[in-house]
């Protein structure tokens, strides 16, 4: 009984063991692109070029070690580059305005407005999930295991999923993912946050103008401004049902579970 118990306990003590080196293989936190051959991304004249092979982030390149304990996910969808176009925000649709910054703790983001009036949201394929890495995990040197749970979602799954409300005949918002170089449109602030990274372009859920092919739309509103305005006046607006339980079976037929009132279309 004990030979038995002394080799569950060596084993334990393996398996944690092996659980500390795939996690501890990088004490990267953040990473923006990887650039086909180019090495010096200061120095590139990104108005000589309309495209760029990029690679959304290489920091969840994985042995086999860390593959089997942490698992594949979408490793390689990260890792391989993609031909995306670069996008200069002073000659984008005519020239747009940024009007504020937005995103959530991972995510960052620009709101922008055209001439059109119409609005427009710039969101970051890469995620910074480094603030919700807890102290005790940094002083372990274990940082990673919180950072490289972002491998677990596709860095285009918006575009598929845009691709599938298409045919559901779901309102989706038409992103694309575009290169944002840096720029002297951005300046110096806005440059170091969002120069040279990949984002999806994509239309916002409010705004004076109509970018749906609905008719006869008079204001485009998000979630949460939807429910108020139901609150203030419940007798004069109505709720199309049917057209929000197929939003949401759509949502839980793809595995959107991260549908809420701040991203979701009103």
């Amino acid at each position: 009984m004990k030979k038995l118990l002394w080799l569950v306990f060596i084993l334990l003590i393996g398996f944690i063991g092996l659980i500390y080196f795939s996690v501890s293989s990088t004490d990267k936190e953040f990473e923006t692109v990887t650039i086909q051959e180019f090495d010096d991304l200061e120095n590139i004249d990104f108005r000589r070029h309309d495209s760029v092979e990029v690679a959304a982030s290489s920091l969840y390149e994985a042995n086999e070690l860390k593959d089997i304990m942490q698992g594949e996910n979408y490793r390689e969808a990260w890792n391989t580059p993609v031909k995306v176009p670069v996008l200069f925000l002073d000659s984008l649709y005519g020239g747009v305005e940024i009007v504020k910054e937005g995103g959530g703790t991972q995510t960052h983001s620009l709101r922008l407005k055209g001439k059109n009036g119409f609005l427009y949201s710039l969101r970051s394929v890469n995620k910074d999930p480094s603030t919700h890495v807890p102290e005790f995990a940094r002083s372990l040197g274990l940082e990673n295991i919180v950072i490289d749970a972002i491998s677990a979602s596709h860095p285009y799954g918006a575009i598929l999923a845009a691709s599938l409300s298409e045919k559901a005949e779901v309102l989706h918002t038409h992103p694309k993912v575009v290169f944002v170089p840096k720029q002297e449109f951005l300046g110096k602030p806005y440059n170091e946050k969002y120069g040279n990274r990949l984002f999806l372009l994509e239309y916002e859920t409010e705004g004076e103008e109509n970018w749906t092919d609905y008719k006869n739309v008079y204001k485009i509103l998000d979630t949460k401004n939807l429910q108020e305005l139901k609150e203030e006046d419940p007798a004069q607006v109505s709720i199309d049902k049917n057209a929000f339980v197929k939003a949401r079976l759509f949502d839980m037929l793809i595995g959107d579970w991260d549908r809420h009132a701040s991203n979701g279309d009103g």
